[in-house]
């Protein structure tokens, strides 16, 4: 009965050594498995950022050669003087704009306020009061912004 004995507790060992071993590699594997599903869901996130960034601005192109077009309107609309053609061409530049607003285009013209070189391009400085000094005294382009960034910098006159 003793070698009986030794045997039965030779083969417990061995189950538990095994056992072990199993148990070991099940929570390695379970470990590699949850960093795979986190980095997973990690980069699901920054798909969905990317892409959302991106359909933000995918029609950036185009709105930039739109602007172009709003610009020689408004130069246009300064110029003329004959009322007709004037509310004829203030309607068509009212439609464009209002269209491309609904797109998610909105100007800005910041003149007046503390120059900001994340919006503004400083085209000319100039001297002017203490107070005005860093200020836009003149916006000589529009800035755009499409759906909440920036596609287009104002240019601007900077007080010096």
């Amino acid at each position: 009965m003793s070698e009986e004995n030794k045997t039965n507790e030779q083969t417990e060992e061995v189950v538990n050594q095994d056992m072990q071993d199993l148990s070991k590699t099940l929570q390695d594997v379970n470990d590699k498995y949850l960093r795979l599903y986190a980095d997973f869901e990690n980069y699901k996130k920054r798909v969905s950022v990317e892409y959302s960034n991106i359909q933000k601005t995918a029609s950036k192109d185009i709105m930039l050669s739109m602007v172009n077009i709003l610009d020689d309107f408004e130069r246009a609309l300064k110029n003329i003087s004959e009322d007709d053609h004037k509310q004829g061409i203030m309607l068509i530049y009212t439609k464009l704009k209002d269209s491309l607003a609904a797109k998610g285009l909105v100007a800005y013209d910041n003149t007046g306020d503390d120059f900001n070189a994340d919006m503004h391009e400083c085209v000319v400085q100039i001297p002017s009061a203490p107070e005005m000094s860093h200020k836009v005294i003149e916006t000589l382009e529009k800035g755009y912004t499409l759906n909440g960034v920036i596609i287009r910098y104002s240019k601007v006159v900077v007080g010096a």
